[in-house]
């Protein structure tokens, strides 16, 4: 027959390992994302230059259109905050 002690040692032993298997869990996850990120380091440096110039040319694009977008959008805005402003000056003078 199992002793109150020994009740109390089975639970603290389930819960020592529980936590163990948590810290398992998170170790794990965070050593597949530095391996990835090894992975994505060792991938580079693997690449020729025509292939990095490349990938280079590629995101300075990418760049080059999302500055575009931008300024369409400020442009936009601009423009339409200029009419708020000239319906609300004409607006102040018809109230006048």
């Amino acid at each position: 027959m199992m002793s109150l002690s020994d009740l109390f040692k089975t639970q603290q032993y389930k819960e020592t390992i529980e936590t163990l298997k948590n810290e398992n869990a998170e170790l794990t996850n965070r050593n597949n994302e530095l391996t990835q990120q090894a992975n994505l380091k060792l991938t580079a440096s693997q690449m020729k230059p025509a292939e990095l110039n490349e990938l280079i040319k590629k995101k300075q694009d990418e760049l080059s259109s999302k500055k575009s977008e931008l300024s369409n959008i400020v442009k936009t805005h601009e423009s339409t905050l200029s009419k708020l402003t000239t319906e609300e000056s004409n607006l102040r003078n018809e109230i006048n």
